[in-house]
């Protein structure tokens, strides 16, 4: 089973609350490690299904989230949606 996660939007409620980061990249605490996470990683962890070496996760995601924090994602694959809004897999 693979697993999508679309991370596309720009989190405009965050940003109105004053966070510089976009949504998926939010530090939050892992709850069994206790150590500070972009958000998206601690709601993959949380996944039933979920693969440790992230080979069933596809993250779907836009160019400007790159600068400011999904850059750290190290595991699954990584797609992108361009200006068109088309979605790009990346090899």
């Amino acid at each position: 089973m693979n697993i999508l996660i679309p991370m596309a939007g720009e989190g405009k409620r965050f940003q109105e609350k004053g966070y510089t980061v976009s949504k998926p990249a939010i530090l939050t605490y892992d709850r069994r490690t206790g150590k500070k996470l972009p958000m998206v990683v601690c709601a993959t962890l949380d996944l039933p299904g979920f693969l440790p070496d992230g080979s069933n996760i596809i993250y779907i995601d836009r160019d400007f989230h790159k600068k400011n924090g999904t850059e750290q994602l190290d595991r699954g694959e990584i797609w992108k949606i361009d200006g068109a809004g088309t979605i790009i897999r990346k090899k």
